[in-house]
């Protein structure tokens, strides 16, 4: 809600230093940024001198290689990513402007056992340039999969009667059941039939098929067509129980 935003930071600019967010909420339905949402916050964060940060621990190397930035062409001041970065090390990185980022080695003591851990590293520059390779084919390849895996979710949804919903990026979205489609905040995410959504997940699990309990998937470059398949052939089984029940 942009114009909420905006009166919220009318209101308290002055107590502002900076707005955290997660350019697509991964964690509550993978909801995609509305149009012209991320612009107008930029804008509004350079007009009143706030520090715009970008938490892309999931939405890094997977909304696409340079993150949900890259994806929807905004640009915050600081981001964060994890994850994916490296392929499954252990890793974090805060990026951001030079002015800022410069802080940390003139003034702000930034320490960590583990900083710079060369195998860490290293399996990030790994993972970058396999990602990187063929103008990101690995990664256009995980989106179009994953489309596909929704895509078949929501057909098998509608064969069994049931109100399943799959929506997100390609390469991680989310299933849940829910009467009014698509997911557009939080509170849409919050209202969905979270019993069905566990007991779906236990019915995939139970057919070798691994999501996480609030219904987000990722998807792997090794994601075969054959997967998919599988995959498919497992939740239309785990819906077919639901629906008998």
């Amino acid at each position: 809600d942009l114009a909420l935003l905006e009166q919220t930071v009318a209101d308290r600019a002055a107590d502002l230093a900076a707005i955290i967010i997660e350019p697509i909420t991964c964690n509550t339905g993978v909801i995609e940024p509305r149009p012209g949402y991320l612009e107008g916050l930029r804008r509004l964060c350079d007009k009143n001198g706030i520090v715009l940060i970008f938490d892309e621990v999931i939405t890094g190397f997977r909304a696409a290689l340079g993150g949900a930035q890259a994806r929807y062409g905004v640009t915050p001041d600081l981001a964060v990513f994890a994850k994916a970065a490296a392929a499954g090390f252990p890793i974090s990185i805060v990026a951001g402007r030079r002015d800022i980022m410069e802080g940390v080695t003139s003034g702000v003591l930034h320490g960590g056992t583990y900083n710079g851990l060369t195998s860490t590293v290293a399996a990030c520059a790994a993972t970058v340039e396999q990602l990187a390779q063929d103008g990101g084919a690995p990664l256009k390849k995980m989106e179009a999969r994953g489309r596909d895996l929704m895509e078949g979710l929501n057909t098998l949804g509608r064969k069994h009667g049931l109100a399943l919903h799959a929506q997100g990026i390609g390469t991680v979205f989310s299933t849940v059941f829910t009467g009014s489609p698509p997911l557009n905040d939080y509170r849409d995410y919050k209202a969905s039939d979270e019993t069905l959504r566990l007991e779906f997940v236990e019915e995939l699990q139970n057919r070798d098929v691994r999501t996480t309990t609030r219904g987000t998937w990722f998807v792997s470059s090794e994601l075969s067509d054959e997967d998919v398949r599988t995959t498919l052939e497992a939740a239309d089984d785990a819906l077919a129980v639901l629906a008998s029940r």
